[in-house]
C-alpha cells in the first residue's frame, strides 16, 4: 500500500496536520487489508500476524529506510486495531472497526506526548515495548490485558508516522529536545561505536571531545541515554562473544553516566553469566542469541538515541 497520506508533511501552521495524514494512512491500509481478510480464530494467529508487521518494521528502521517504516508503521497500526476489534471486540463490521480506529486517535489525544520522537530508533523501541507487553498477555489468556495492549501498539505506530521523518525533521509545535548523539537533532555524525581500531568508550570519548564539549545540553543527553535505554527497550544488533568485548561495552556506558553525573556502577559485577537475560546499570539488558557464524552471543541494549550499528565482534 502506497496511501499519499505517508507523503505529506506536517504543516507548520497546524501542528495536528501530520497526526491527521498519519490516521488517513492506517485507515487506508485498514481499507486494504479488509479486502481479503479471514477472521482470526486465535488470539496467537493474530499476535504471530502482527509480530512479522513488527519485523518488518523493525527491518526498515535498522538499515534507515524511513519513508519503508513509516508505511510498515501503518501495516502494525492496522492490524493492532483489527485484533482489538475482531479478537477482543468480537467485532467484525466495517463501521465498527472504523469505531476502534477512532478510538486511537481519542487516546492519542488524551495521552498527548511531551516531545516528539527523537529518531525512528526511539519510536520503534517503544512501539516494540509494547508489543512485548501484548506478547505477554497473550501468553497468559488475559484479554483484557491484550485489548489494552493493541490500542497501546497502535497509537504508537500512529505517532511514529506522524513524528518521524527523513532527514530528522519534527511535528510543528513540539517541544524540542536533544537526543545524545542524534544527527538530526544535534548536526554532527554519530559515532562509529564499534570499529576495527576503536573500542566503544573511545568512539564515545572522541565524539565528547569533537561535539559534546561545544554543545550546551550535551550532560542531558548524557543522562537521557542513560535513565531511558531500558524505558525505550530499544535493542541494537550488536553481537559480543567474549565477556572482555562486553565489558568495553560496560565501560562506553560507564562514560555516559560520568558525563550524566550519575553514579558509576561496579563493572566487576555486571555481566557474569552472559548467556542468560540480565539487567545492570551500565548495559541494560542482554538476550541470548545465536547468529550464523557465531554460537551463543550476546546482544546487547543501546542508549536510546544513539543508531543502532550492526557488527559482529570478531
Amino acid at each position: 500500500m502506497r496511501s499519499p497520506h505517508l507523503l505529506a508533511p506536517a504543516s507548520h501552521g497546524d501542528p495536528n496536520a501530520a497526526y491527521r495524514h498519519a490516521e488517513h494512512a492506517i485507515w487506508d491500509q485498514l481499507s486494504d487489508d479488509l479486502v481479503d481478510h479471514e477472521q482470526w480464530q486465535s488470539v496467537q494467529e493474530c499476535s504471530t500476524v502482527l509480530a512479522a508487521d513488527v519485523d518488518e518494521m523493525w527491518d526498515a528502521v535498522r538499515h534507515g529506510h524511513v519513508g519503508l517504516a513509516r508505511r510498515a508503521a501503518a501495516q502494525v497500526a492496522a492490524t493492532a486495531i483489527l485484533a482489538r476489534a475482531q479478537l477482543v471486540c468480537g467485532l467484525d463490521d466495517r463501521l465498527q472497526i472504523r469505531a476502534v480506529a477512532v478510538e486511537v486517535r481519542r487516546r492519542h489525544e488524551e495521552y498527548a506526548p511531551v516531545r516528539a520522537f527523537s529518531s525512528s530508533y526511539e519510536g520503534f523501541g517503544f512501539l516494540r515495548n509494547a508489543f512485548g507487553q501484548l506478547l505477554a498477555a497473550v501468553s497468559t489468556d488475559d484479554l483484557p490485558a491484550v485489548q489494552a495492549a493493541a490500542l497501546h501498539v497502535a497509537v504508537l505506530a500512529l505517532r511514529f508516522i506522524a513524528e518521524v521523518h527523513a532527514g530528522g525533521s519534527r511535528v510543528a509545535g513540539m517541544s524540542f529536545d536533544r537526543g545524545w548523539v542524534s544527527q538530526g537533532l544535534c548536526g554532527g555524525d554519530p559515532p562509529e561505536l564499534w570499529t576495527s581500531d576503536r573500542t566503544p568508550k573511545r568512539a564515545v570519548l572522541e565524539y565528547q571531545k569533537s561535539v559534546c564539549e561545544h554543545c550546551p545540553v550535551f550532560v542531558t543527553c548524557a543522562w537521557d541515554a542513560v535513565t531511558y535505554q531500558d524505558i525505550s527497550g530499544t535493542r541494537a544488533a550488536v553481537y559480543v562473544p567474549e565477556k572482555s568485548q562486553k565489558k568495553r561495552w560496560d565501560n562506553a556506558m560507564a562514560q555516559l553516566r560520568v558525563i550524566a553525573g550519575l553514579p558509576e556502577p561496579d563493572l566487576n559485577t555486571a555481566g557474569a553469566d552472559e548467556t542468560s537475560p540480565e539487567t545492570s546499570p551500565a548495559s541494560g539488558r542482554v538476550e541470548s542469541r545465536t547468529v550464523e557464524g557465531v554460537a551463543e552471543v550476546v546482544q546487547l541494549t543501546l542508549p536510546l538515541a544513539l543508531p543502532i550499528c550492526e557488527a559482529v565482534a570478531s
